[in-house]
């Protein structure tokens, strides 16, 4: 197991060296980690670009967050 990803939630996107497979771990569950690419290159092809603007949240969807005050003190 190589993990080269973090996933939110502490989860992880790694390798498998033995065949070069692609797996999503998530360690609150005890079932075979699935299988997410049958190669790095194909995770790759998988990537999609990230852009905030696609992201629409409806009024009312978040009730509250709170975030850390250390993460960012000079905020």
């Amino acid at each position: 197991m190589l993990p080269f990803a973090e996933a939110e939630g502490g989860d992880y996107i790694y390798l498998n060296p033995a065949d070069g497979t692609i797996h999503f771990w998530d360690h609150e569950v005890d079932e075979a980690d699935p299988k997410v690419a049958n190669s790095f290159d194909d995770f790759l092809t998988m990537l999609e670009k990230f852009d905030i603007d696609e992201i629409k949240l409806k009024p009312g969807q978040v009730k509250r967050a709170w975030i850390d005050p250390n993460f960012k003190p000079e905020y």
